[in-house]
């Protein structure tokens, strides 16, 4: 049942693959040599990098890479029917549903897997000014970059929740720690915004940022390679 769910043709699984893990690899490419133009510096967020003489635009491209990176992983999601919910090929990775509906939480999770690209490319659109208050490009950006560091841990979160059958059940835990992980980072980012708060939790801003960055791209990693572990599982049955 499941290897013919699956089919023979993983071509768009490919293709996601190729897509997501391009995409982030050249998002890495631009934002680490950014941060060495910069100098080098933890204490700034990454949104300043854009105003590194010469090479500032490579911010803009590092967040429009990395909305390449998530539609990689929404192009392989997509043909596995877990998107769906409907149709064989969801049977490979979910409990069939007892009815013909849509499983619970598959516009959720295309929410949340549509978010991440949508915020990076606004992230790249709108560039946050260097002094004084924040102009509107700035709140937009702002704003835009948290709807893209929430969408990954949504997202991991929905897509463990769908695989339901028990040889899956490694992948269901790694996208669950990832998740969870990488939202309490976000927290503790969003946290540091405060101008209430003391000033060395403040001096977390920029760590925290760089650290959430990595677990955001481990988690999109896990959503982008997870379609063609599954189908090996699937094929082997």
């Amino acid at each position: 049942m499941a290897r013919e769910a699956v089919g023979s043709d993983n071509t768009r699984i490919a293709a996601g693959i190729v897509i997501g893990f391009g995409g982030l690899a050249l998002s890495v490419a631009f934002m680490v040599y950014l941060h060495v133009a910069a100098g080098g510096g933890l204490r700034s967020t990454m949104s300043e990098y854009i105003f590194v003489d010469g090479v500032g635009w490579m911010f803009g491209a590092s967040a429009v890479c990395m909305a390449i990176g998530a539609l990689g992983a929404l192009i392989g999601l997509s043909d596995t029917g877990l998107l769906s919910g409907n149709g064989s090929r969801s049977a490979a990775w979910s409990q069939p549903e007892p009815s013909s509906r849509p499983a619970r939480g598959t516009g959720l999770l295309r929410l949340g897997l549509w978010l991440v690209p949508t915020g990076f490319v606004l992230v790249a659109l709108f560039p946050t000014n260097s002094a004084g208050p924040l102009s509107l490009s700035a709140e937009i950006h702002r704003y835009a970059a948290g709807v893209g560091f929430t969408g990954p841990p949504v997202a991991a979160y929905l897509v463990a929740r769908r695989l339901a059958r028990p040889e899956l059940a490694r992948y269901r835990l790694w996208l669950l720690r990832g998740a969870g992980v990488t939202a309490g980072a976000l927290v503790v980012f969003l946290i540091s915004h405060f101008g209430t708060l003391p000033e060395f939790m403040q001096d977390l801003r920029g760590p925290t940022q760089r650290l959430l960055l990595v677990l955001v791209l481990l988690v999109l990693g896990q959503l982008i390679y997870l379609p063609a572990r599954c189908a090996e599982r699937a094929r082997g049955e």
